[in-house]
């Protein structure tokens, strides 16, 4: 199991940068925003300024260059003036696989990024 990253509890280090275009479909709208980082569990966007964050379950697509997009359900867990945390709910095995398989393919260890920034 991965281990926290420092001063941030709870953060797993398996977080991911993952080049897509990402959407928020909610309550009848569909909305660009900026992928911060995902991993299995959940995902860090920035929303555009003008839009507050969905309530309740919605829905985060993620759409990668020659695949399928990939609609992940999710919910707000933690909401900053610079981000907003999401947690995926009831993923099932073939979403689960199916987002597992683009984070080893695509993902870039958010650490390893950081450690040559």
């Amino acid at each position: 199991m991965s281990a926290d990253v420092p001063d941030h509890p709870g953060v797993r280090r398996s977080r991911r940068r993952l080049q897509a275009e990402v959407y928020i479909e909610a309550e009848g709208r569909r909305l660009p925003v900026e992928l911060l980082d995902v991993s299995l569990s959940g995902a860090r966007i920035r929303p555009p300024a003008d839009w507050p964050p969905p309530r309740g379950a919605f829905r985060l697509e993620l759409h990668i260059a020659n695949e399928d997009p990939v609609s992940l359900p999710a919910s707000v867990v933690r909401e900053r003036a610079e981000d907003i945390a999401l947690r995926f709910a009831d993923l099932g095995p073939r979403l689960a696989s199916q987002l597992e398989f683009l984070l080893e393919r695509d993902g870039r260890l958010l650490q390893e990024i950081e450690a040559t920034e």
